[in-house]
C-alpha cells in the first residue's frame, strides 16, 4: 500500500509539472482538505495518502440540513416565548448563549450573570447545556456535544448557579456551553397564569386512558389552569436516548391540553427524514404554557 501511495504522489506531482499550477475549474472548498484557501499539492498528498482506505460515508448535505433543522427549532421556540410574554406587563427577559465555560474543579458548577438583573428570584429559567470537549469524570469518556443536565439551581436576581451532571456523575472541571432563557413576568394583578420547565420524558409513560401511544409523552403542569381552551403551549426538544441516536431535534405536535397536563406527539429527525419515536425512547423537552386572559 505504501508503495502504491508513493507512486500515486509521484505521478500527480509529475502531472502538475506539465499542466501547471493554475486551473480553469472554480475553487471548491470541499476539496481544500487543509482549509488554507487554495487547492495545491498538499491537498493532493493528503488524499493520495488515504488511497484504498474504506469506511462509513457521511452525507455532508444531510448533516447541514440537520443542523439547520435544530437551529430553526430553537429560533421558533425563542420567538414563541417572546411573543407570549409580549403582552404581559412589566415583563423582563434574559436570553443568552454562553460559550467557553468551565465547571468548578470542586463544585462542578457554573455561575451566569444576567445582562438585565431581575427584581426578584421569582422568574422562570430554561437551560440547555452541552459538553464543549470530551470529558472523563472517572467512569468513562463522555464525547463533546453530549447534552448534560443543569441541576440544583440556585437563583438570585442578578445571576444563577447550576451544577452540571451527566447521569450520576458530577462533572468537575468540564468545558461546557450553556444556553438559557430567563423570564420574569412582573407583578401586575392581570398577568396570566403561566408555567415552564425542562423535562426528561419517556415515550409511552404515564399517558391517560384508553390506550398509550408509543410516540406520545405527557407533560404534567406544576400549576392548575382555569380554562384549558385558553392555554397556549410552545415546546422544543431533542432526542435523549433512542435507536436513531441522541441529540436529534424533535418535531412536536400538541395533541391535547387540559388544566393539569398536555399530551405531545413526537417525531425525530433521523438524518434523512422525520419518523415517529418508539416506546421507551427518552426525550428532553423545554416548554412554556400560558393561559391567556379572556
Amino acid at each position: 500500500m505504501k508503495r502504491v501511495t508513493i507512486t500515486l504522489v509521484v505521478l500527480l506531482v509529475t502531472m502538475l509539472m506539465f499542466v501547471g499550477g493554475t486551473s480553469s475549474t472554480l475553487y471548491d472548498a470541499w476539496y481544500d482538505f487543509d482549509d488554507d484557501g487554495d487547492i495545491d499539492i498538499y491537498d493532493i498528498v493528503d488524499i493520495a495518502g488515504r488511497y484504498g482506505t474504506t469506511g462509513t460515508p457521511i452525507n455532508k448535505t444531510e448533516m447541514l440540513l440537520e443542523l439547520q433543522a435544530r437551529m430553526d427549532a430553537l429560533n421558533a421556540t425563542v420567538t414563541d416565548l417572546v411573543n407570549q410574554i409580549g403582552g404581559c406587563s412589566e415583563a423582563a427577559v434574559n436570553i443568552k448563549d454562553c460559550y467557553g465555560l468551565t465547571t468548578g474543579a470542586g463544585s462542578g458548577a457554573v455561575t451566569l450573570n444576567f445582562d438585565n438583573p431581575f427584581n426578584s428570584v421569582d422568574y422562570y429559567l430554561f437551560t440547555k447545556t452541552v459538553l464543549a470537549a470530551d470529558f472523563d469524570p472517572g467512569s468513562g469518556n463522555i464525547p463533546a456535544g453530549t447534552v448534560v443536565d443543569a441541576q440544583n439551581v440556585v437563583k438570585t436576581a442578578a445571576n444563577f448557579t447550576a451544577e452540571v451532571w451527566y447521569g450520576e456523575d458530577l462533572l468537575k472541571g468540564a468545558d461546557v456551553d450553556l444556553f438559557y432563557i430567563a423570564i420574569e413576568i412582573g407583578t401586575s394583578t392581570t398577568q396570566p397564569k403561566h408555567c415552564a420547565g425542562i423535562e426528561l420524558l419517556t415515550c409511552g409513560e404515564y399517558l391517560p386512558p384508553p390506550t398509550p401511544v408509543d410516540h406520545y409523552v405527557k407533560i404534567t403542569f406544576p400549576i392548575t389552569f382555569t380554562n384549558a381552551s385558553n392555554v397556549g403551549l410552545s415546546a422544543s426538544g431533542i432526542v435523549y436516548s433512542s435507536a436513531m441516536g441522541a441529540g436529534h431535534p424533535l418535531k412536536i405536535t400538541v395533541v391535547d391540553i387540559t388544566t393539569t397536563y398536555a399530551i405531545l406527539a413526537l417525531e425525530g429527525w433521523n438524518g434523512a427524514m422525520w419518523e415517529h419515536l418508539a416506546l421507551d425512547d427518552e426525550v428532553q423537552i423545554s416548554y412554556t404554557a400560558v393561559e391567556n386572559p379572556t
